[in-house]
């Protein structure tokens, strides 16, 4: 699969205990295998003796410090929504568009149906 430049970090909570620091490896680890992400498991915290003997045991890397997880505006995605032109008035933009005609026959609507009904 083909990887994306930007890269995401996962990682635990604020004082990382073992499941904290191996679930975040996991994780990372399972996203970069399935997915088109690019992931890094980090720490938010210091390892505790336990977590640094499992991680030896085992010979897996500890995960790098991080110590800013506030976001950036580059950080968060968004979707760019189909609008009105920036020439239409107030009064047109404000009147709801129709919507569409819904049907009853034998107890089934026909057209759009609001969520949650037959």
């Amino acid at each position: 699969m083909p990887k994306t430049a930007h890269k995401v970090v996962v990682i635990g909570h604020r004082n990382p205990d073992t499941d904290s620091i191996c679930s975040a490896i996991a994780y990372a680890e399972l996203k970069n295998k399935t997915s088109s992400l690019v992931c890094e498991a980090r720490r938010a915290g210091r390892m505790n003796q336990e977590t640094e003997f499992v991680l030896k045991r085992f010979g897996v890397a500890p995960p790098r410090m991080c110590t800013d997880v506030n976001p950036k505006i580059r950080d968060v995605d968004y979707r760019e929504m189909p609008g009105i032109p920036g020439s239409t008035s107030l009064r047109k933009a404000w009147v709801p568009q129709p919507e569409p005609v819904q049907q009853r026959r034998r107890g089934r609507i026909r057209g759009a149906a609001p969520v949650g009904l037959p």
